[in-house]
């Protein structure tokens, strides 16, 4: 009988990285995997290619054969056009660790990152998933406002608080780890094409059974949007995908919570727009100042709630001024209607989805190559 594992022994950890049309970041990822402060022979690197057709599939088979014969061990898998969640459940099936972290290729992991992120897992058997911490990472030295845009990013929508019970409420794709064993009893990643979100239904699905964990000290750097069209974008694709999550999670499609939420959305982006049309006292219609007051009421509530607190004492110490907070209240209102705008798509576009599948499986491989 084998001797049962050292709880303070470390893990043999695969480490899936899904890409698709992504030359760029490719080489940086991989360099910044490559030289994790973590033993060469306990950790392997998954890449998934997901159909790209701009060079990044010679890129990474170039990589190949530079670190051939050398370790860590590195697959390219490479899969049909079937999205990043299908192919992590690809990068999954192949896996040989007994935990899977996952990151993306757009990301700098820290030195110690695969350290850190496995740390909670040691000694509790209890934990299924742990996140780690993301920062913010410019690439871009080419427009004067993108270093002004990325603090204020950070402050609003990407800024992490740690806590006994709190992590924003997110686990992020870009930065967690797995128990093998996990996947094989919950299944994995929805095997749709989606592109946003769908670690919260690994994480959603996984919770019912396994405890999770946070680890603020493995860190990666992520890209974040460094113009407001790229940052509008990807809000809308929050909002439309929000919608797949209840209907993948729950079978449904508009739920009364739903409706309140879209009639908050709605006042907190209206409230400014009759401000303007219809200022206070100068209007003599009941139905504008219900409509002011209950705008009014949705502001003040958003200003005093938590999170909004959290970026105001964000900001000062960041910018050594409060005017930012403007700004960033500014940014907010934006970006609000553009989910809101991507939740209403998304109510119409998956409203009849077919039943999902969360089968970890190899059917989209097409061929597997190591070094």
């Amino acid at each position: 009988m084998a001797a049962d594992r050292d709880p303070n022994d470390p893990l043999g950890v695969s480490i899936v990285v899904p890409f698709h049309n992504e030359k760029r970041v490719l080489r940086n990822c991989i360099d910044a995997l490559l030289s994790q402060d973590f033993p060469d022979n306990l950790y392997e690197i998954i890449l998934v290619d997901d159909a790209s057709n701009d060079g990044s599939s010679e890129e990474a088979e170039e990589i190949l054969k530079e670190q051939r014969g050398q370790l860590p061990r590195i697959s390219l898998i490479a899969v049909n056009r079937v999205g990043p969640s299908s192919a992590r459940n690809a990068g999954i099936h192949q896996a040989k660790g007994e935990l899977i972290a996952f990151t993306d290729v757009d990301t700098v992991p820290d030195r110690e990152w695969i350290k850190k992120l496995i740390q909670p897992f040691l000694g509790n058997t209890k934990i299924g998933l742990v996140g780690g911490r993301i920062d913010g990472l410019q690439i871009s030295g080419d427009h004067p406002s993108a270093g002004l845009f990325l603090r204020l990013l950070e402050c609003l929508r990407f800024h992490q608080e740690f806590g006994p019970d709190l992590f924003m409420n997110e686990m992020v794709g870009a930065n967690m780890a797995v128990k093998k064993s996990v996947f094989n009893k919950v299944g994995g990643f929805p095997n749709v094409m989606v592109t946003r979100s769908e670690e919260n239904v690994v994480r959603y699905r996984a919770r019912k059974k396994y405890e999770e964990a946070f680890a603020p000290d493995a860190i990666v750097k992520h890209e974040r949007p460094e113009h407001p069209f790229e940052w509008l974008n990807m809000e809308y694709r929050s909002g439309l995908f929000s919608r797949f999550q209840e209907k993948a999670l729950r079978g449904r499609s508009l739920a009364f919570m739903d409706s309140v939420y879209l009639v908050e959305r709605f006042l907190y982006l209206a409230f400014p727009l009759l401000m303007i049309r219809f200022p206070f006292f100068l209007n003599f219609s009941p139905a504008i100042w219900i409509a002011e007051g209950l705008g009014l009421a949705v502001w003040i509530r958003r200003f005093y709630r938590s999170d909004f607190q959290r970026i105001r004492r964000r900001i000062r110490p960041d910018f050594g001024a409060a005017w930012p907070f403007l700004l960033a209240m500014g940014l907010d209102w934006l970006g609000t209607w553009a989910q809101v705008a991507g939740f209403i798509v998304g109510v119409v576009k998956f409203a009849n989805i077919p039943e999902i599948s969360y089968e970890v499986t190899g059917k989209n491989i097409i061929n597997v190559r190591t070094n």
